[in-house]
């Protein structure tokens, strides 16, 4: 019997962990007593569905249980998407303050490059090792904040907005 089901969502239905339903389908392990029932009647019920060849909405009306089952499901989708959101927001307002900060660090960069560069700096040993330590350190920053963890985000954003996507999709097919 095929179903055309991720096997994540067929396991939940019969109640056990998808890794015991894969070592299931290899023929390593048992299902349990529960579990066989659920997939007894599922078997039943598809094998009925097939001489009538009732059509999905039919075919959920005649077992509640799928119907409650794919509600669940629906559910967990949309949980799925509005937990992918939040990520979302959360990493782009990361982004936003990284991209100030580097700003910020550049600005610094810039005037203390000027300041390392002018004659004034070049009299005191001491203010001119001060102007380095600090442009030592806005270095640090600059790395830190810089073009490569922007883009790191990026990603991070954009697979995020594909999973958001996705689950929206199978939400709805559902």
């Amino acid at each position: 019997m095929q179903l055309h089901i991720r096997q994540e969502d067929f396991a939940i239905y019969l109640g056990i962990s998808r890794s015991l339903l894969s070592l299931h389908e290899k023929g390593l392990r048992s299902l349990p007593t529960q579990a066989l029932i659920k997939l007894s009647n599922l078997d039943t019920l598809y094998d009925q569905a097939r001489q009538k060849k009732l059509s999905a909405n039919e075919y959920k009306s005649v077992h509640p249980e799928i119907k409650k089952h794919d509600e669940k499901v629906k559910k967990d989708f949309q949980l799925k998407r509005h937990i992918c959101s939040y990520k979302i927001n959360q990493l782009e307002r990361r982004l936003n303050e990284m991209i100030d900060k580097h700003t910020k660090a550049k600005a610094w960069d810039d005037l203390l490059t000027v300041l390392l560069d002018s004659s004034f700096s070049r009299k005191p040993n001491k203010e001119r090792h001060f102007l380095e330590v600090q442009k030592q350190k806005v270095f640090k920053k600059l790395i830190r904040f810089g073009s490569a963890s922007q883009a790191k985000l990026h990603i991070q954003i954009e697979i995020l907005k594909a999973e958001e996507q996705a689950n929206k999709k199978w939400g709805d097919i559902i």
